[in-house]
């Protein structure tokens, strides 16, 4: 399971740096319809690898890890937000029983 759960902090990585990337093409080009999808995507797959590290149970530090790195993504995407989503709760709630089980 600690594999399944690296590849997809690998695959939220990847989200993440092709969201940056297309949002630095928009503010160049901000009319380019094809820098918004871009974007689009990238926001979308960012979010279905957090949503799917969310789903999964913390086995190890890394783990927990993986699912703080995938909470501090979805917190940077909305800039002043709290965990109120439920992929954002439920990452909280993961990270301090795992935390807590440890001690």
């Amino acid at each position: 399971m600690a594999d399944a759960m690296a590849t997809l902090g690998l695959e939220l990585e990847r989200a993440v740096a092709a969201y940056t990337v297309a949002a630095a093409a928009h503010r160049a080009n901000p009319g380019d319809d094809d820098c918004q999808s871009a974007i689009a995507i990238a926001a979308l797959d960012a979010f279905e690898a957090a949503s799917r590290i969310a789903a999964m149970p913390a086995a190890t530090i890394p783990d927990l890890r993986i699912k703080a790195q995938a909470l501090a993504q979805l917190f940077d995407a909305v800039p002043g937000s709290r965990p109120s989503g439920a992929e954002q709760r439920l990452l909280c709630q993961q990270i301090i029983e795992g935390l807590l089980a440890l001690g």
